[in-house]
């Protein structure tokens, strides 16, 4: 009977211990198990540098526009003109070209460029340019253009032109025909980061007269108007 006795008192003491040691090892519950730290950052865009025109072979008659801010057009051509003597009859083409003094490289290529550093991904904008006389007031430039051809876009780093990327800016068309209605020189696609001058060339500007029986003898001013807009 001791016997018996002994060995159920072996046996509660053995359950006594292990459930002690389940007790002491048992998993607890975090609380609270998760925290956060706020974190702020402010991040500005400095004011742009005013950019250079392409110079070289690849301008030398474009000026300088007043751009003060990140998104603006930053240079045209300076000045196109041209002296023909009037054919009798049928449409007449007078090529332009921007004067240049004696000795100095004749200019062959013209730029127009557009300042987009905004870095926005939603800007969306088009350059268009139309053509107006000044003093026309019998309207015999009306129907006039200014064609040129070989037109590119690509982008201008410190006055220097360089590939573009075909995501972020597309030129309308590689001929324009500048009249009185704007037509579309180039484009920013929507969705792209813009951060550079994006920069349209073309060459053999030409006043294009669709009836010079319509025209008189004379000397006309006129001007290539450019606009650019943002779209939503």
């Amino acid at each position: 009977m001791k016997k018996q006795l002994s060995i159920l008192g072996a046996t509660m003491l053995f359950s006594t211990v292990m459930l002690g040691s389940v007790n002491t090892f048992a998993a607890t519950t975090p609380d609270p198990s998760t925290a956060e730290t706020p974190v702020t950052a402010k991040l500005t865009i400095p004011n742009p540098t005013k950019p250079t025109p392409p110079t070289g072979s690849e301008g030398g008659g474009d000026k300088e526009e007043p751009i003060t801010g990140g998104f603006g057009i930053a240079y045209t051509p300076a000045s196109l003109s041209g002296t023909a003597d009037l054919k009798t009859t049928g449409n007449q083409e007078i090529s332009l070209s921007h004067p240049v003094s004696t000795g100095t490289p004749a200019v062959t290529k013209y730029n127009v460029g557009v300042q987009d550093k905004t870095r926005k991904k939603d800007q969306n904008w088009q350059l268009k340019a139309s053509l107006s006389w000044t003093g026309d007031t019998n309207n015999y430039m009306a129907g006039t253009s200014i064609k040129t051809t070989d037109g590119t876009v690509k982008e201008n780093i410190a006055g220097v032109l360089q590939t573009a990327n075909p995501s972020e800016v597309s030129a309308a068309n590689t001929e324009l025909s500048i009249g009185d209605t704007e037509v579309e020189v180039m484009n920013a696609i929507n969705g792209q980061t813009m951060n550079g001058v994006y920069n349209y060339q073309f060459q053999n500007p030409k006043l294009s007269i669709p009836d010079v029986t319509k025209v008189s003898a004379g000397d006309y001013t006129g001007k290539i108007n450019w606009n650019l807009s943002t779209t939503p």
